[in-house]
């Protein structure tokens, strides 16, 4: 099976071609970086794209413009980005008779209720939710047979802010987290676990993978300095008075994931197991997290 992943340059988009090569998948992957043997670029037309389809059986599309400050200052090259060229690419690809798997996210629900189930209606409330929920609109449009994979936050070794968390903490450092921004984080081992199993069965419909309830920042802080031994040294502070939104901080962003778990059998993990992940290990020493 050969495997086109779209953005192969993003955390999620490197971890899933280590992990399907590690499968023996043959793996082909673009990137919008300066020589790349595969270039594309979805801020610029997509006609002067390469012609992607040849010999690909099964497409991902990870690339994305996700950071919501940036979609908000720049909506039109994040609708560009977001919507437009990622629905067309999808549209290219099913039409050549590949099964193509869209990435999206948790916000295109407002956050209200914990662990929303897929079938519900999208109700976003910040310029990236509004543009994933548009493509998820027209991604089903073009792409009928295709899937769509939902996440929430992914954390991995090199996502910036617990990276620097962990680096500040063992030096001796406080850091500073919100006590009313809030994530169901999964580890990046579980994205990619998700990801490969619907590449591997390639279902239609929409399938998501989330922890199994949601904590704080500050929580994540506090959790992550105590297995450090560098308890007392984080300070909890409200994103509110920071200067962010209401609409940047949904009290819930829990999945469902029945759909996904009927397929592959992977569960909602505890919130904690992506922390531990970051140190090395599985360890729980804070019970109900």
């Amino acid at each position: 099976m050969r495997l086109l992943i779209v953005g192969g340059d993003s955390q999620l988009g490197s971890a899933l071609a280590a992990g399907a090569r590690g499968q023996g998948w043959d793996v082909v992957a673009t990137s919008r970086r300066d020589g790349a043997a595969l270039p594309l670029d979805l801020s610029q037309p997509l006609e002067q794209g390469p012609v992607l389809s040849s010999g690909v059986d099964v497409a991902v599309l990870c690339a994305a413009v996700a950071a919501r400050k940036l979609c908000a200052e720049q909506p039109e090259l994040a609708r560009r980005v977001n919507v437009d060229n990622t629905v067309a690419l999808a549209r290219r690809l099913a039409a050549a008779g590949v099964h193509v798997l869209l990435l999206s996210t948790s916000l295109v629900f407002d956050g209200l209720r914990p662990r929303m189930p897929a079938n519900s209606p999208r109700h976003p409330i910040d310029p990236y939710g509004r543009f994933k929920a548009d493509a998820e609109t027209g991604f089903q449009a073009v792409a009928p047979t295709g899937a769509i994979l939902r996440l929430t936050k992914v954390i991995g070794p090199q996502t910036p802010l617990f990276a620097q968390w962990l680096d500040t903490l063992r030096a001796g450092q406080p850091v500073t987290a919100f006590s009313d921004m809030t994530m169901a984080p999964i580890s990046l081992d579980l994205a990619v676990s998700a990801m490969m199993a619907l590449v591997a069965a390639r279902p239609s419909g929409i399938f998501q993978v989330s922890a199994e309830s949601d904590l704080s920042y500050g929580e994540a802080a506090t959790y992550l300095a105590g297995r450090c031994g560098r308890a007392g040294l984080v300070r909890v502070v409200s994103a509110l008075t920071c200067g962010f939104l209401p609409e940047h901080l949904p009290p819930y962003t829990s999945l469902a994931m029945d759909e996904l778990t009927a397929l592959s059998g992977l569960s909602a993990p505890l919130p904690r197991k992506a922390l531990d992940a970051l140190l090395g290990d599985g360890a729980n020493t804070i019970r109900g997290m």
